[in-house]
């Protein structure tokens, strides 16, 4: 328990000299030296080294984004209104469900949180800009999959 405090105490004053100075080599070489294994990082250094991330790889972050958005959207919108024939105004939390599993099942587990909010924040600006041409796709792909697991 001790030696999980100072580990803490050693992480928080590497986190300090890293503000101090910018210098993102500080966090890596803790990385790299096992000096976080099986600590609690602070949430601070946990956000400031997950927009390091991001920010050494925008594009790679934005575009995995939106084609988890794209599938959320697909997967809700499969669950929701192909299957009942009605386009609701509030959010199913069994097709939210849905959603949540179809990711986990591929190996890109999300949180229900997530998939809620992305759903709540953009699924209905998506439905609403579907084009005749893009419902009829998603329609006749619904339809191949049902009929390849009959």
């Amino acid at each position: 328990m001790n030696n999980e405090k100072e580990k803490q105490e050693k992480l928080i004053e590497v986190f300090k000299k890293y503000k101090k100075t910018g210098d993102a080599k500080i966090l890596s070489d803790c990385i790299r030296s096992g000096a976080i294994n099986n600590v609690k990082l602070p949430n601070k250094l946990a956000f400031e080294i997950a927009d390091l991330l991001d920010a050494a790889y925008p594009l790679s972050s934005k575009k995995t984004l939106a084609v988890d958005d794209s599938w959320m959207f697909y997967v809700y919108w499969r669950e929701t209104e192909f299957k009942t024939g009605k386009k609701r105004k509030n959010l199913q939390k069994n097709a939210i469900r849905a959603v949540q599993n179809w990711f986990e099942t591929r190996g890109t587990p999300k949180k229900y949180e997530l998939v809620r909010s992305r759903l709540r924040q953009e699924y209905f600006i998506w439905r609403d800009n579907l084009s005749d041409f893009e419902l009829e796709r998603y329609k006749s792909s619904v339809n191949q999959i049902s009929e390849k697991n009959d």
